[in-house]
């Protein structure tokens, strides 16, 4: 009898603690700091009780519900108290387009952005979030960074901000990090005719290349650019808006390509040795972290699909994420596959790389000679110019729109991470003696150097 008691007692205890733990929000503040633990890729953060607000005490018009991820692939609940209607007014997301003068420090300013409504959010005077509602394939965004750090693990700044898809009141938004930069075409200005090799950090543009290379990304246009100041006083471009990325490279029976990437315009860095050798052999001896990259993206794709579902009962407009399948992640690992072996064993720079592994249609439309006079900007231009964009799910995916919205369960990350390894053995067998003594010594660099490479 005392035992069934004690079991009695510990579930009324549990019930008790999930109805408290209903019965509690967060403000916005403490809110935005739940974010910024979430791009951390830590979902373990827990409100201290000091900051939870008991929800009877508090106006029913003050409350918000959101729904987030819990790392495991699930959605869980957070109420929200926001008096001041920072985050939603009228049921709606409405940022303000004038300074609010909020007296708690955090404040939603409408941006100037696209197709999508887009709030900048400030603390205290500093530009920390951009929400940007109802976002097209918030998966993708996420994805594009986890895939980087994949394919680039050696410690450089990632050019990608961190991201988390999020719903509140039933809306969905993709939250990233704001970063601080000056837009592609203003810098380009700045440095008029001057040669971009004098400024930019040629491993990080490099990087930035062979990223896309591999991805593919379909609305790289100027204005999603920003150029930030690196700590050695060189400069970098970072992407903004990545969530049409993973195309394939030509579409409509190979007449026309969707892939539209400002930096290919580069030539002249483009022309230039490789310096990405102790990069890419960081990526061959990195299996465990490839398993920590999908593993993270299987369990991003579950709690989308999970949102997605969510949404769809209430009858709300859909999202698209990652097709974490086996043909995508194959091509993904062949292309990477083929372009490292390219960069480390045939000793060949970026626009020969980019002329063999694109299709001709690119290899026309950016690699132009520096010898015609034409500038960055002015070869850029002329892309972005004539640039068929389009609204709505990129027709160049991997898979079918179907495939999109209704995801077979994807496969385990051993499943994923061992098509890399597959790939990357056949790669070997092609390996001299003379090129694995090279890649042995290329590693024992990196590691003399603590995996920098400046």
């Amino acid at each position: 009898m005392k035992e069934l008691m004690i079991l009695i007692f510990i579930f009324l205890f549990s019930l008790l603690s999930q109805a408290n733990a209903c019965d509690q929000g967060v403000s916005v503040d403490e809110f935005c700091r739940i974010i910024e633990s979430q791009f951390k890729g830590d979902y373990t953060y827990r409100t201290p009780s000091n900051e939870q607000l008991p929800l009877d005490e508090i106006p029913e018009e003050w409350c918000i519900n959101t729904c987030l991820h819990d790392g495991k692939g699930n959605i869980k609940s957070q109420v929200i108290v926001d008096p001041e209607h920072i985050l939603m007014r009228d049921g709606d997301f409405k940022p303000s387009a004038i300074d609010t003068g909020s007296k708690f420090g955090i404040e939603m300013h409408k941006a100037n952005s696209g197709t999508r409504t887009v709030g900048i959010c400030r603390a205290n005077g500093n530009n920390k979030f951009c929400f940007k509602q109802w976002p097209e394939a918030p998966g993708i965004e996420m994805a594009a960074r986890q895939f980087f750090e994949m394919f680039m693990p050696d410690g450089e700044d990632v050019p990608i901000p961190r991201s988390v898809t999020i719903a509140i009141n039933g809306q969905v938004f993709l939250v990233s990090e704001f970063i601080e930069g000056v837009p592609l075409r203003d810098f380009l200005n700045l440095i008029k005719d001057d040669d971009p090799c004098h400024f930019f950090d040629e491993l990080s543009f490099q990087r930035l290349i062979l990223f896309c290379m591999i991805t593919n990304p379909e609305d790289c246009r100027l204005e999603n650019c920003l150029v930030r100041q690196k700590s050695n006083g060189n400069y970098e471009i970072v992407l903004i808006d990545n969530e049409r990325s993973f195309g394939r490279e030509v579409v409509q029976s190979g007449v026309e390509t969707r892939v539209h990437c400002v930096p290919f315009c580069f030539y002249s860095m483009l022309n230039r040795p490789p310096v990405l050798e102790h990069t890419l052999c960081s990526t061959l001896v990195s299996h465990a972290k490839l398993r920590e990259r999908l593993f993270k993206l299987l369990n991003e794709q579950k709690y989308q699909l999970a949102l997605r579902e969510s949404l769809k009962e209430k009858g709300k407009p859909s999202i698209l994420s990652l097709p974490l399948g086996e043909p995508f992640i194959t091509n993904l690992a062949r292309k990477w596959s083929d372009i490292t072996y390219k960069v480390i064993f045939e000793k060949k720079n970026l626009a020969k790389i980019f002329d063999e592994v694109m299709p001709l249609q690119l290899t026309t439309l950016y690699l132009t000679d520096p010898e015609s006079g034409k500038s960055a900007l002015d070869r850029i231009m002329e892309v972005d110019t004539g640039r068929n964009g389009t609204s709505g799910t990129p027709a160049s995916s991997w898979v079918s729109l179907p495939d999109y919205f209704f995801s077979k369960e994807p496969p385990t990350v051993d499943r994923l991470s061992g098509i890399f390894s597959e790939i990357l053995q056949k790669y070997a067998q092609q390996f001299t003696a003379e090129t694995i003594e090279e890649i042995i010594s290329l590693i024992a660099s990196l590691a003399r150097q603590g995996q920098s490479h400046v």
